[in-house]
């Protein structure tokens, strides 16, 4: 079973389940299939017991991602470091935990 990085901060979220959406840039690009389950781990790759469907996959630009319903405060500090420009393209995946 493939996996889905996810920094350490997000593991009570997937675990509550209050965190069904992820955006992916760069080299993780088509790397996640609708209607497949992952693991999720920590972006060092350690297993957290966590499996996820994912129900949707949409292709757009970083300028268009408030309309995905993301928040500014999610987008701003992929602009600052500077991994993507406003027209780069990225990925939201939509997902739920399952048991």
């Amino acid at each position: 079973m493939n996996c889905i990085p996810f920094p350490s901060s997000y593991k009570k979220s997937l675990l509550s389940k209050t965190k069904n959406i992820t955006i992916r840039i760069k080299n993780e690009l088509g790397k996640y299939k609708v209607g497949k389950i992952y693991k999720a781990t920590s972006c060092s790759g350690k297993e957290w017991g966590i499996r996820l469907k994912v129900n949707r996959v949409n292709k757009t630009t970083v300028d268009k991602l408030s309309s995905y319903a993301i928040p500014q405060k999610t987008i701003n500090p992929l602009l600052k470091k500077g991994d993507v420009s406003p027209k780069s393209m990225v990925e939201v995946v939509s997902f739920e935990v399952i048991d």
